[in-house]
């Protein structure tokens, strides 16, 4: 099942899973606080402003900023700047907006979600990751700080996924090798990339070895496309 923050973890990131409150299919996401970002496929409702009593909307994103602003969460200046920045955003682009710009923590929507939910919704979430995942075909596994040529490892579909799109081009990174635990990126210059950075977004050790930029910029150009929305935003 595709969630609306998939662009932003990768479907091999969906660790948590609960049923919809509304209709009981199952929502998997990467945290806690994305059950506040998503829209249920199914019914087109997103669990916090179910729990808040509001009914489901095409603009999932000004209603969730309203919501942030009546509790006292978000700031004036801040929701004008998210309402008028993308009016049409998705929620979960309005999410990671909020929190890229240090407008919203984490841990609020963690609180709210917590608090808004009814009893046991929260503790009824389950633990869905499976560390069988996919490695690239190379004759070893790289190494931190190895330098690496590209052309010999083949990164498909399935090794990309485990890299979101917006990780792979904020930081420029490609991946080269996986199992369930363990990723290994290939950077132009592993010495201004932090791995523990990038190991806490994704939920896994990270490793970083170095390749040519040239070889860099063709893989993200042809496995992760696009900025997308974010390019458009900044």
């Amino acid at each position: 099942m595709r969630v609306e923050n998939d662009e932003q973890y990768g479907d091999w990131a969906n660790w948590l899973e609960v049923p919809c409150p509304v209709c009981a299919d199952p929502l998997r996401v990467h945290h806690l606080h994305d059950f506040a970002a998503i829209v249920c496929p199914g019914c087109l409702q997103n669990p916090l402003l179910h729990f808040c009593g509001i009914k489901a909307t095409k603009r999932h994103g000004a209603a969730f900023t309203r919501l942030l602003l009546d509790l006292g969460l978000l700031q004036d200046v801040a929701a004008d700047v998210a309402g008028d920045l993308k009016a049409d955003a998705s929620l979960s682009q309005v999410v990671e907006f909020l929190f890229s710009m240090h407008y919203v923590k984490p841990e609020a929507l963690e609180k709210l979600l917590r608090k808004k939910s009814p009893k046991g919704w929260v503790d009824g979430i389950t633990m869905t990751y499976k560390p069988e995942m996919p490695a690239a075909s190379a004759a070893r596994v790289p190494h931190h700080g190895d330098r690496v040529n590209l052309h010999d490892y083949e990164i498909g579909p399935e090794l990309a996924k485990r890299i979101p799109k917006t990780i792979a081009r904020v930081y420029r990174c490609v991946p080269v090798w996986a199992d369930g635990g363990h990723v290994v990126l290939a950077v132009v210059d592993p010495d201004k990339v932090s791995p523990t950075d990038i190991g806490g977004l994704l939920g896994c050790e990270v490793a970083l070895v170095r390749a040519p930029k040239e070889q860099i910029g063709e893989a993200l150009k042809k496995h992760f496309g696009a900025a997308g929305w974010q390019e458009a935003w900044w």
